[in-house]
């Protein structure tokens, strides 16, 4: 059995935070962005403040009060600092990355020791997600599209003020509807579920993918392995299906048997689902697969990362060809230029004026971390770093590296790195080779 905190000796609010966390932070992640308030007071915040209060908590009881009472000192200076200088920025960054070591540390203390508890907090998340999902694709009513952001892109509904309003919105017919009468609607072609935007929503079930396999089980198919087949479906983002594939990939051709007949099983499941939207939804589906789809994908993130690598060459073409595909995507990747704005962190990492310094932090964390693991089976340590990989590539698509939810799972993927906790685990288990 595993030696977790959900002993019955941790105090109420131990497990309340521990418990309660990550579902406070996704819930307030839709909240946040679309700036909901209740007779004047933004519920937001509140829950902001709840978030850090238990993070913290959790941080004051552990073997890293120190650090972590040093960097709640910290956030408090920087988060006056950044009221009285009138919204300096380095002070808000500042603020944000003492706070960021404290949700990783709490991430660390409540997944990990138990991986299987943050699939199943994942799982129970997305089953609620898929009839919501469902109804938003039918476009049954405005009202599941109420708290969706990506309607505020250009030419999708709304105007960036009427965010969250509940305003209503054009749907049009979906069910067994070929490409040509098929009407455009960005939340009925990439649902959101639960979240406030499908771009974020991929991360977190590109992250569920690989728990699913990374984590201790049998071959046999189960309730989770529906749910995360049925979001790699409704999704239908371009991120999904590519972690899908390299995950898949990765575990049929370096997996044991048991992971090898899994991910025959989870194939065939997947195929079966591909083919039930199809006949659900056969204009969505040649519309999400259509050539021009893809390569907007595509030259967004290839324009945007050519760029900030300071290459001229090419860029032209790339251009050229972005407009070829979408006339829309050539204006964004000249926007994200002009502006500053990127569509991956790595291409804000290449941007940086700090980027040797933070490569080459990068590095030498990653080098502790496989000595770390160096003598420990790797059934125990792999739930981790296919955790921290899905996390690195999911930056390639979608810049998420500030915010909290994200941290949290971070601080999971990266526990070989708190040596305190780890080999404390690893020996409490017997799992050195």
């Amino acid at each position: 059995m595993l030696n977790n905190i959900y002993k019955s000796t941790k105090p109420k609010i131990y497990k309340v935070a521990a418990y309660w966390l990550i579902p406070l932070m996704l819930i307030n992640l839709t909240v946040s962005n679309n700036h909901w308030d209740i007779f004047g007071l933004r519920p937001d915040f509140i829950m902001y403040a709840i978030i850090i209060g238990l993070a913290s908590y959790l941080g004051f009881r552990s073997r890293y009060r120190n650090i972590v009472t040093a960097m709640f000192c910290f956030w408090m200076v920087m988060r006056l600092l950044y009221s009285v200088s009138g919204g300096e920025p380095e002070s808000f960054e500042l603020s944000r990355a003492s706070l960021s070591i404290i949700f990783a540390v709490a991430g660390a203390i409540i997944y990990g020791r138990n991986p299987a508890f943050l699939h199943k907090q994942f799982m129970v998340y997305f089953a609620l997600c898929i009839p919501i999902m469902l109804l938003q694709v039918l476009g049954v009513s405005q009202f599941v599209h109420g708290w969706n952001t990506d309607f505020a892109h250009t030419g999708a509904g709304l105007l960036v003020s009427e965010v969250g309003t509940f305003k209503e919105i054009p749907l049009f017919p979906a069910l067994f509807v070929g490409l040509d009468n098929l009407g455009h609607s960005i939340g009925q072609s990439r649902p959101v579920g639960l979240m406030y935007s499908n771009n974020p929503l991929s991360i977190f079930v590109s992250i569920f993918i690989a728990l699913n396999l990374a984590i201790e089980r049998t071959s046999r198919i189960r309730f989770s392995d529906i749910v995360a087949t049925a979001m790699i479906v409704l999704t239908m983002a371009k991120l999904v299906f590519g972690v899908t594939i390299i995950i898949y990939l990765l575990f049929f051709v370096f997996g044991m048997g048991q992971k090898r007949i899994l991910v025959l099983k989870l194939i065939v499941l997947l195929a079966i689902g591909l083919s039930f939207y199809y006949f659900l939804f056969p204009g969505l589906f040649i519309n999400h697969f259509s050539e021009g789809m893809v390569m907007v994908s595509i030259m967004l993130r290839l324009g945007d990362f050519w760029r900030a690598a300071g290459f001229e060459m090419f860029s032209d073409t790339i251009n050229e060809l972005s407009f070829i595909y979408t006339p829309n995507t050539n204006l964004d990747i000249v926007k994200t230029t002009i502006t500053g704005q990127s569509y991956s962190s790595f291409a804000m990492l290449v941007k940086s004026d700090m980027m040797i310094l933070w490569l080459s932090m990068m590095i030498l964390g990653f080098l502790l971390y496989l000595y770390r693991i160096r003598k420990i089976k790797i059934h125990i340590w792999r739930v981790y770093i296919v955790t921290l990989f899905v996390c690195i590539i999911t930056q390639a698509a979608v810049p998420f590296y500030s915010t909290n939810a994200f941290q949290l799972i971070l601080g999971f993927a990266l526990f070989p790195l708190f040596n305190k906790m780890w080999l404390n685990y690893s020996y409490s288990l017997r799992i050195i080779k």
